[in-house]
């Protein structure tokens, strides 16, 4: 599969930090969007247009993202999950996709031209869709895979919270 979801030796992230139940796991993850989103919101406002250099996230070749990158990035993966999850809890398989680079480079080539303001309505609705399917999914639904997905999610939060904060922590920032 070209999406590698990364369980820790058979149990989850959550499991590790103590947190099993879906509610507990939900939790987690608004609380982390909740963060992401402020701190972009932020950063947006500081810097103003939300474009080239105003975020200190970088891709995986090195390149700068800006705030309207991170938010279109963000979004994508969301809807991508929304979508592997959905097929996933209604019986189905989950469809095969190419590795995150090729994904991720796909998508920045698409978004070029998105406003922060369009970067933002994709991110906002992308996770108010994901959410609404995991709360629809009955607690004995949160099998392994959508637990993995519910904490890979959380991961990707992080790293895109980790640069930003660094930059507005920093001296003289």
């Amino acid at each position: 599969m070209g999406r590698a979801i990364r369980p820790s030796a058979g149990c989850t992230s959550g499991e590790l930090m103590g947190e099993t139940e879906p509610s507990s796991l939900l939790a987690r993850l608004d609380e982390l969007h909740d963060r992401v989103t402020d701190i972009l919101d932020r950063l947006a406002d500081t810097t103003g247009s939300g474009r080239a250099g105003d975020d200190p996230s970088t891709d995986e070749s090195g390149g700068t993202w800006s705030v309207t990158d991170v938010l279109a990035h963000i979004g994508r993966w969301d809807e991508l999950s929304r979508s592997d999850l959905g097929a996933h809890l209604s019986g189905a398989p989950i469809p095969e996709q190419p590795k995150y680079r090729v994904l991720n480079a796909e998508w920045v080539g698409k978004d070029v031209e998105l406003s922060l303001a369009e970067a933002r309505t994709r991110y906002k609705a992308a996770y108010a869709g994901l959410r609404q399917l995991l709360v629809e999914a009955e607690p004995e639904r949160w099998d392994g895979t959508v637990r993995d997905y519910v904490d890979t999610t959380i991961e990707h939060y992080k790293d895109h919270v980790r640069a930003p904060l660094e930059f507005e922590v920093a001296p003289g920032g």
